[in-house]
């Protein structure tokens, strides 16, 4: 989660482009590998978009952790 904030902070600075500052909103989701032998690449990846789009909810500048009993119930 530290570095969700660090990436965050650093994606949120205004960066310049031509005579432009542009600003960009970031939203992260994080899913933990369980270690189960049955967890591939891809249920990792739908687990971290799942939590992404629950930032997304949550407001711009947010991260989330997939947490498994909230998604399934």
């Amino acid at each position: 989660t530290r570095l969700a904030d660090a990436l965050i902070a650093a994606l949120s600075e205004p960066v310049g482009f031509g005579p432009h500052r542009l600003r960009v909103g970031v939203s992260v989701g994080i899913a933990v590998f369980g270690g189960a032998e049955l967890e591939t690449v891809k249920t990792l990846t739908k687990r971290a978009d799942t939590a992404m789009y629950e930032a997304k909810l949550a407001g711009k500048g947010t991260w989330r952790v997939f947490d498994a009993p909230a998604a399934e119930a």
